[in-house]
């Protein structure tokens, strides 16, 4: 049986649940018994086709001793990983961030 064309509005309410269920795409597919391609063309289709904005987000310490802490790692888009020893100043992170994020 054919799987019945979605529309903008279904694509993305799936995908918000997708999200908010902590599984991998292709684990909710499986899950909903629906086709992992039409989810990912639908999740490519909705992305933001402009950078969104960035901003620092709060971030919680591990070992509960933020003192302790002498960097923090920041996995970027496509996997790439940026090391930022403490102390780092917080207009020039948002800078290269922003410049690796364009490229």
């Amino acid at each position: 049986m054919k799987t019945p064309r979605w529309n903008r509005d279904i694509a993305t309410r799936l995908l918000a649940d997708h999200a908010s269920s902590g599984l991998s795409l292709k684990a909710f597919a499986q899950q909903r018994k629906l086709p992992l391609k039409r989810l990912e063309y639908w999740r490519y289709e909705l992305r933001e086709k402009r950078p969104s904005p960035l901003a620092l987000l709060p971030v919680r310490v591990r070992n509960g001793a933020a003192s302790k802490a002498t960097a923090v790692t920041i996995v970027l888009r496509g996997a790439r990983e940026l090391r930022v020893d403490a102390g780092f100043d917080e207009a020039t992170l948002l800078r290269v961030v922003s410049l690796l994020e364009g490229a």
